[in-house]
């Protein structure tokens, strides 16, 4: 798995060997050690659009997560 970043949105890429796992268990796993860098990863995304994001939508800061929001896949 890796990670392409554009400028407004972040591609999360999986392997064929991952792709089956995936579709075979219906979830990821993932070890502590991968772990810290796959949240890593998230964490300098979520500081990206933090940083340049807020620029492009004035109501970008005011708006709340609560943790059971459904995220919209592309």
């Amino acid at each position: 798995m890796h990670f392409r970043k554009y400028k407004n949105t972040t591609e999360i890429v999986f392997s064929k060997k991952e792709r089956k796992l995936i579709s075979e268990k219906g979830k990821v796993i993932i070890n502590y050690k991968d772990g810290r860098h796959f949240v890593n990863q998230l964490a300098m995304i979520v500081a990206e659009i933090h940083l340049h994001y807020k620029n492009n939508d004035s109501k970008f800061e005011k708006t709340l997560s609560y943790g059971d929001e459904e995220v919209r896949l592309k």
